[in-house]
């Protein structure tokens, strides 16, 4: 547990009077959570209670320098955002040259890190505290009071946790690994075994890549060679034990998948993992209770036939993740190989605009990226086309006017080899490249060239359809003819007669009180017919 807050450091302070040192020491091995103090009388008397620490430890050098340690742990981990107090107690009586190695003033990013110590039947969590320094040519640094306490394979662990999380960040520019254990300076080599080296390297992963862990609550153990391969680990179920004993409210544990599960664990999800980079994965998208969606969501990316199958019922955040850190790649090139996937993909967009899911629709149209289907498009330019015209009603629904600028123009490109054939997708397309010139307040009273050719052809259609002087149902038509009326109406009220007319083919187009199932399609076309009659300023018609 992570123990916060001024009263608890008054507490501490409690202990120091009462000459309980070893009982100050224990719970100094701990991180402190020192934020959310106000700079009012909060502040004052964190600085009061810290400077009164000081004093009362200055006999014990040991303690001393393990309440320093502590105290400039917790004001790094912050990065910044710490309570004045704390500022000023930091820079006015702490050494940092003394605690920590000399990259540590470069460094940018710090994060704590729970790591699981067994011997025996004993276990015991120990926290480590980790920073990323750009720019320096070394990969690791430690202190040397931190290097004397540990064991040879303990240093080998965490070299080797380093250059595997090295080897996975996309971001290649120089940087070092800061790591030292949250303890005191006594007993050389008390740091033993390489079980450190899964969760120390997840950690530096997190903070090279410019990312903290997603999820403070899952725990790791596991030995990891160079190569971020994941080995087992002895105690297994003692170090599991321990970390829900011990940082109450963790809800899942990595292990490396060579170890059997610790079924006598009582956490509420075990996941087993055989590489640094899968472990990451897991971290960074876990939420509590979808350990094994996860590991799904993984196994998808592998397999674009599976992925779009269920790609509709992923987690938005997951699929942004996977697209932030080029994990979709492999999907991508397969849905732009296969106009199959490819337009099934198309429909998982269709049904999330439809249900106005724009989180999802926004976190699938991320995994193409536009160019590489321009590309693509000779091969099957009507997919293509459908892709940039959902995209771009996407722009459209989230206001977003130059992403939507962007696909009115690749869509454009398309055009003449679509609109003959296919002059339903046309008219989808004129209708959103209005909408989006609505967005920018461009209104146009008249129809252009390439529009008319698009609606001739459409009421060519609609014309074997319709029975004689009766109706018929067109929905690309008469949703077109809705669009076409509401930049009329846009147009001023010297424009209403215009948008009216437009207004009413559109309902005959929607089969008005034909087709029960699209009663709302050709109703909304009143919608609008009020609106105009209101900014025409005519309450009366509009009533």
């Amino acid at each position: 547990m992570i123990e916060t807050g001024l009263t608890f450091l008054e507490h501490l302070l409690f202990l120091a009077w009462c000459g309980e040192n070893e009982t100050l020491g224990r719970r100094l091995l701990r991180p402190l959570s020192l934020s959310g103090l106000s700079d009012g009388e909060g502040d004052v008397r964190l600085e009061e209670a810290l400077g009164k620490l000081d004093e009362t430890t200055a006999e014990h050098p040991d303690l001393r320098f393990l309440f320093h340690l502590n105290v400039l742990s917790s004001f790094l981990v912050l990065s910044g955002s710490g309570p004045p107090g704390l500022r000023r107690f930091v820079s006015q009586r702490i050494e940092r040259e003394r605690f920590l190695p000399p990259a540590s003033q470069d460094a940018k990013c710090w994060l704590s890190v729970p790591v699981a110590e067994a011997l025996s039947s004993h276990a015991a969590v120990r926290w480590w505290i980790l920073g990323w320094a750009p720019g320096s040519a070394a990969v690791l640094q430690m202190p040397l009071w931190a290097v004397a306490l540990l064991d040879d394979d303990a240093k080998q662990a965490i070299e080797d946790a380093g250059r595997a999380a090295r080897s996975l960040i996309s971001n290649k520019a120089e940087g070092a690994f800061i790591a030292y254990p949250l303890c005191s300076r006594e007993e050389t080599h008390r740091i033993r075994g390489r079980s450190l080296a899964l969760p120390l390297g997840m950690g530096f992963a997190a903070l090279s890549d410019g990312n903290q862990p997603a999820h403070p609550m899952i725990v790791a153990t596991g030995d990891l060679d160079s190569a971020g391969r994941v080995r087992r680990v002895n105690l297994l179920e003692i170090k599991a034990s321990c970390f829900l004993e011990e940082i109450p409210g963790v809800g899942a544990l990595i292990y490396p998948a060579d170890n059997a599960e610790p079924r006598q664990c009582r956490l509420p999800e075990t996941i087993p993992v055989s590489t640094l980079e899968e472990a990451i994965f897991i971290r960074r998208l876990y939420r509590p209770g979808k350990a094994f969606r996860i590991a799904e969501f993984r196994r998808m990316l592998s397999d674009p036939a599976a992925f779009v199958a269920g790609c509709g019922n992923l987690d938005p955040d997951w699929l942004r993740w996977s697209v932030t850190h080029g994990r979709h790649k492999k999907i991508e090139t397969a849905l732009l190989s296969s106009q199959k996937l490819f337009e099934d993909l198309i429909r998982r967009v269709q049904t999330a605009l439809k249900d106005w899911n724009l989180e999802l629709a926004s976190a699938l149209c991320a995994v193409l990226d536009p160019a590489a289907v321009q590309m693509a498009s000779p091969a099957f330019p009507l997919a293509a086309f459908r892709w940039f015209v959902l995209n771009l009603a996407l722009a459209n629904h989230e206001g977003d006017i130059e992403r939507a600028d962007d696909f009115v123009a690749r869509a454009a490109v398309l055009l003449e080899q679509i609109e003959e054939a296919f002059p339903d997708a046309a008219a989808e397309y004129f209708a959103y490249r209005m909408v989006a010139a609505h967005n920018r307040y461009r209104f146009e009273p008249k129809i252009p060239p390439d529009l008319a050719r698009t609606l001739a052809r459409l009421e060519k259609g609609y014309a074997s359809i319709r029975s004689p002087g009766g109706k018929g149902f067109d929905l690309p038509l008469g949703s077109l003819y809705g669009t076409i009326g509401q930049n009329f109406a846009f147009c001023g009220p010297a424009y209403l007669g215009e948008a009216l007319k437009w207004f009413a083919r559109a309902r005959v187009a929607l089969g008005e009180g034909t087709v029960p199932d699209y009663d709302g399609e050709w109703m909304r076309q009143l919608h609008y017919a009020v609106f105009a009659y209101l900014d025409a300023g005519n309450a009366i018609a509009a009533e």
